[in-house]
């Protein structure tokens, strides 16, 4: 198996490449997919990232949560590898963080609660829920801190992964989320 920088690298340029109408008509399955979920309609509060470079859209879950009053909380990346979640209502309340990622305004976190689900960000997935992150270990270091949470994770369907490579502090997903469906651990 080829090891994770190398294959992290393999699979963001497959990513890229996939043409833009091409994508719209994967996210907008994706969302349709992930909206379906009782346990995400259910929610109080979702903790959710802001897609970039090829990453399955988030925007439009950012949206549907709005609009429905549901909480959506979006990360803020401190020097020291920790990440916190701040409430935001709109994208507006946003500035260029770290790695260029929109983040919001320092805040008081969301109180999570069982009802609570986290958006987690991956390179790919296995529908298992093996995941191959970005290779921070922003979200391994925040899951293993909040045992418990219910975490989802976007993909497109040709990024899912027979088997990744995984490490003792990597955290799986409860569930990931294709254009073609859902997989549940």
């Amino acid at each position: 198996m080829e090891d994770k920088s190398a294959l992290r690298r393999r699979l963001k340029r497959e990513r890229l490449v996939i043409p833009d109408a091409q994508r719209r008509v994967l996210d907008s399955a994706v969302l349709e997919h992930l909206t379906a979920l009782p346990r995400l309609q259910s929610a109080d509060t979702v903790l959710l990232y802001l897609s970039c470079r090829g990453e399955t859209d988030t925007y439009g879950l950012f949206d549907w949560l709005i609009a429905r009053g549901i909480t959506a909380a979006l990360p803020l990346c401190g020097d020291n590898g920790a990440m916190t979640f701040v409430p935001v209502q709109s994208l507006s309340q946003l500035h260029p963080g770290a790695y260029g990622i929109p983040e919001p305004d320092p805040g008081a976190p969301p109180v999570l609660t069982a009802r609570s689900v986290c958006i987690v960000p991956g390179v790919a997935f296995t529908r298992e829920g093996v995941r191959l992150g970005q290779g921070g270990g922003y979200y391994d270091r925040f899951l293993s801190a909040h045992e418990g949470l219910y975490t989802i994770g976007l993909c497109y369907e040709a990024l899912l992964q027979p088997a990744l490579p995984q490490e003792a502090h990597d955290r799986p997903v409860d569930a990931v989320v294709t254009e073609a469906g859902s997989y549940f651990r």
